[in-house]
């Protein structure tokens, strides 16, 4: 069985004063988010760089992050 909406209440006399503002939100800023990001992104790639390279050798490993070097700065000029 279904209820019955509530009728509507009037206005009271508060209702004509300005709303509040409303509260900032806490936290970090979009930089800092961004910059945590890249940090954490950037800090994974850094310490897997020496597995990278006793796993696949000095040459293959060298011409990989030269070839990934290659791609982003490949990328960037296109933005």
């Amino acid at each position: 069985r279904r209820r019955r909406a509530a009728p509507l209440r009037a206005a009271s006399a508060d209702a004509s004063a300005a709303p509040a503002p409303a509260p900032t939100p806490a936290g970090i800023s979009e930089t800092d988010a961004a910059m945590n990001v890249i940090k954490a992104v950037l800090g994974a790639g850094a310490f897997a760089l020496p597995w990278a390279f006793a796993n696949g050798g000095l040459v293959l490993a060298s011409s990989t992050v030269l070839a990934s070097l290659a791609v982003c700065v490949w990328s960037l000029h296109m933005l």
